[in-house]
């Protein structure tokens, strides 16, 4: 008796003790949900940091602490301030379950692209192939906890502080959370500097921070840092908070009125723009496809047919997506597949569907997703009908598929929270495991190169040989490269060795494909616009050439086949297709941008190796094999900023968090 007294006891204990620490779901508000995976929750904790996780997301649980333990104190540091409370980190396997999840209140349900929800100390994140996408998000979430925690305080006094109604502008908070989020990028680079060439230059900072705050304000402390120093920021803060005034807050620590300083930063950012449309071809809007796209919805992704005469591409709009086909040549567009639902208060998921052209050139696999669950679609274009079948249900997310042979389909997904490479047979609905380590591994296609069947895909891997490695210290937030799996299937070969086709060490490098017989063509922002490179190799792997565009654009969507890419540019609130020639170089001499240079100066990156065509050096890819007395955990990397200062404390459940 008295052990089911002490029993019930603790039970109640550790319902209060849930109950205070705050997670509240509205009435009215319950999501519907597809899968019980919520019912049961656990926790790992450290000195800093709680993180809850279910089911399957155990490795994103696992993997968020350390990344969080990892940058907790350089954003500390820029912020020198501390937090007596830790910070919870709700943890999804991807969007779709986020979307899903009834923990926290409105505004956790309202949730926007590219931007970490945060309420309170809570931050939820989720998965989506890349661990560099999951670290930019808890950053951005953990800077928000202590931004807020700085401006309002916390408990009582915070509660005073919000009811005296310190009005920050959005600029002020959302530039400043983007900036701990990540340093300056090229991305957001491109993005301004794609703003500043649709809009009038008449416009003065505020107005145009009023239409872009986000944008704008990642600009503005961007500036701040460089001109002034990262330890005027905190400055700023603590005065803006006591004397309840943004602008004069800057005159007192920087002895410069706003105005001017925020002048100074569009002359600033002007000027970089001007000398790089000296070294950048422009975009010409003629010389673009028609598409079936008037309103201007973003084409997620985009399919070369084997031949290079037809491609087909994906329109999202808010989740509400349509597929079409059309001749390169003639631009004659038809549907094919409309699915999904608009959602215009929480983000949408650009990543489905997914497809690729079948080797004769007229099946079309398409893989998405309806409530949780994951459809595959074989379609014949030319009669549009299909077929429709369940995937196995151990797939949470499908990042690509590809066509093996016609029975056998490529799969990069996951089943664990963590992205590697199947093999998928569709009659049998049998899966079959390539890769099984906590690198990222991504874009994967199968393909003939070097007169060999394989797979080639970008990955962030520190090692070319293939071994089981479960989650552990060394982070995968490497940059990617291009690697070659040699995979027959029908011989029945597999290699474990890879052949690493480029060497990356600091930049982004995206969506890899055959354009030619050994030759791949691909995207990267190595000259601080991201562009498409092609390298050519002969049958032994050496890369005989090196060709690239340098367009003023980024291209955000490409994929090529026989020579034929196509090329997705945003331009304004405009969408432009453009076909390209995938071996064709660019008269512009190839240079760094302005922000490009300033890195390599700051010593921050290393100068591009990539050179025009005909200039390359001889660059044998090298199979890499297991190094002597050498921990399997050694990376040629140099390791992130920050110790991981804590082991996990404790591993926990809690049951019904949602």
């Amino acid at each position: 008796m008295s052990r089911r007294i002490l029993s019930f006891a603790f039970l109640l204990f550790q319902i209060s003790l849930w109950s205070q620490s705050g997670v509240d779901t509205e009435f009215g508000k319950n999501r519907i949900q597809h899968h019980d995976d919520f019912d049961d929750w656990y926790l790992y904790e450290t000195q800093n940091f709680v993180t809850y996780w279910y089911g399957k997301a155990r490795n994103v649980g696992q993997l968020s602490l350390a990344l969080a333990e990892v940058d907790f104190k350089s954003i500390e540091s820029i912020l020198e301030h501390k937090l007596n409370d830790k910070i919870e980190i709700i943890c999804y396997t991807d969007v779709s379950d986020l979307k899903q999840s009834n923990i926290g209140i409105d505004e956790v349900f309202i949730s926007e692209n590219d931007r970490t929800t945060v309420s309170g100390n809570r931050i939820f994140i989720y998965f989506d192939g890349d661990h560099n996408h999951l670290r930019k998000q808890i950053r951005e979430g953990v800077g928000e906890v202590y931004l807020n925690a700085m401006i309002y305080g916390s408990g009582l006094s915070g509660f005073v502080q919000k009811s005296v109604q310190l009005k920050i502008p959005d600029w002020f908070k959302e530039g400043l959370i983007a900036y701990l989020g990540e340093d300056w990028s090229v991305k957001a680079d491109n993005q301004l500097r794609d703003l500043f060439q649709n809009t009038s230059p008449k416009k003065k900072f505020e107005t145009l921070a009023r239409d872009h705050p986000r944008l704008m304000g990642y600009a503005f402390w961007n500036y701040i840092t460089k001109e002034y120093g990262r330890s005027n920021v905190s400055n700023i803060l603590y005065l803006a908070r006591i004397n309840r005034n943004i602008k004069s807050s800057f005159l007192y620590i920087l002895g410069v009125p706003f105005e001017q300083i925020s002048a100074s930063c569009l002359d600033y950012f002007k000027k970089n723009y001007a000398d790089d449309r000296k070294i950048l071809s422009a975009v010409h809007d003629q010389q673009a496809l028609v598409v079936k796209n008037k309103k201007r919805i973003p084409i997620s992704s985009v399919r070369v047919s084997p031949d290079g005469k037809l491609m087909a591409y994906a329109v999202n709009n808010r989740g509400r997506y349509k597929v079409y086909v059309q001749e390169i040549r003639s631009g004659k567009p038809y549907k094919i597949l409309s699915g999904g639902i608009k959602n215009n208060v929480q983000e949408t998921d650009y990543t489905i569907p997914v497809f690729a052209w079948n080797k004769n050139n007229n099946d079309l696999a398409l893989i998405t997703e309806k409530h949780d669950t994951w459809w595959l679609y074989n379609i014949d274009v030319q009669t549009g009908k299909y077929t429709k079948d369940k995937l196995s249900p151990e797939y949470q997310r499908v990042y690509q598929v590809d066509w093996i042979n016609d029975k056998t389909l490529l799969l990069n997904a996951s089943t664990d929270a963590l992205s590697d490479l199947y093999t998928y047979l569709p009659i049998t609905r049998e899966s079959k495991r390539i890769t099984t380590d906590f690198y990222d591994d991504l874009n994967a296609s199968y393909v003939t190169l070097m007169g060999k069947k394989g797979i080639l895909f970008k990955s962030n891997r520190a090692l070319d040989t293939l071994y089981a490695m479960p989650v552990d210290t060394l982070l995968p937030i490497q940059p990617f490269n291009i690697y070659f799996m040699p995979f027959d299937l029908e011989k029945e070969v597999q290699s474990k060795k890879l052949q690493r086709l480029t060497s990356n060490l600091y930049f982004d490098l995206d969506q890899p494909a055959i354009s030619g017989i050994d030759q791949i063509s691909y995207l990267e922002d190595d000259l601080g616009v991201k562009q498409r490179k092609t390298i050519t190799l002969n049958t032994e792997g050496t890369i005989l050439s090196k060709s690239s565009t340098h367009g003023d654009h980024d291209i955000t969507a490409y994929h090529a086949a026989d020579h034929v890419g196509i090329e997705v540019i945003q331009k304004g609130r405009k969408i432009f297709v453009f076909k390209d020639v995938a071996n064709k170089v660019d008269t512009t001499e190839a240079n760094n941008t302005t922000y490009r240079q300033i890195q390599i100066k700051a010593q921050k990156i290393a100068k591009s190796d990539f050179v025009p065509l005909g200039q390359a050096k001889d660059n044998r890819p090298v199979v890499a094999t297991q190094p002597e007395a050498v921990s399997l955990f050694q990376s040629e990397y140099p390791d992130p900023l920050g110790t991981i200062v804590n082991p996990l404390e404790s591993v926990g459940s809690v049951t019904n968090l949602s």
